[in-house]
């Protein structure tokens, strides 16, 4: 005739049973909460940043260890363009970039003038990005430049304000969809005030569904 449990052997039995439960909940826990950073397990975005590493989009924030993400920092413009190359890249899209470093007058008051033109755009979706600077070569008047991206109908638009003799940077993106082939995209720009100028403008189009883009010839 066996002995019946004591107290104490009914306390170790739930000791063990709670931690047997505790092990097998452990690997759930470290799957939710791993990868390849450190510090983005409690945040709602740690599917999308793996994602990026794994894809070779991003390699962290904290040479050399790259054990950080940095989940709440800000992007700056360089690790921006970064992780379009990269993501370009990855995907087997083509980027097509158009641009020329001369300063370009835009005195319009009332009609836009082209600045940019990418052509030859096989349908599909696009991420866009237009940069350049804002020159003002009044000393006396503050100027009021606009730039418009459009490609059939506007997309962007980038509208500021220049102090007189002042330069400012400026950029404007866009996700867009280009619904025919050979579709034609604009930049297009003017002055609401004393003559501004451009410098250094680019218009580059990412194509997102891997087609490639003609080169364009001026």
């Amino acid at each position: 005739m066996g002995t019946s449990p004591t107290k104490q052997t009914w306390t170790r039995l739930r000791v063990l049973l709670v931690l047997i439960l505790a092990l097998l909940l452990i690997p759930a826990a470290v799957l939710a909460a791993g990868g390849p950073f450190t510090d983005d397990d409690d945040s709602v975005f740690e599917p999308d940043i793996e994602w990026l590493w794994s894809h070779g989009i991003t390699s962290g924030c904290n040479p050399p260890g790259f054990d950080h993400f940095c989940p709440d920092d800000e992007v700056t413009r360089g690790q921006m363009a970064a992780f379009l190359h990269r993501f370009a890249n990855d995907q087997g899209n083509t980027a097509y970039q158009t641009g020329f470093a001369d300063s370009t007058a835009i005195d319009g008051i009332d009609m836009y003038s082209t600045v940019l033109e990418l052509t030859g755009l096989p349908e599909g979706l696009y991420f866009v990005m237009a940069k350049g600077e804002f020159r003002s070569s009044e000393i006396m008047t503050e100027a009021h430049p606009t730039c418009v991206m459009h490609a059939g109908t506007e997309f962007d638009t980038t509208s500021v304000n220049v102090n007189p003799g002042d330069q400012v940077a400026w950029s404007t993106t866009a996700l867009t969809y280009m619904g025919e082939d050979n579709a034609t995209m604009h930049l297009d720009c003017r002055d609401h005030g004393e003559l501004v100028t451009l410098s250094n403008v680019r218009m580059t189009a990412i194509s997102i569904n891997s087609m490639d883009i003609q080169p364009y010839e001026p």
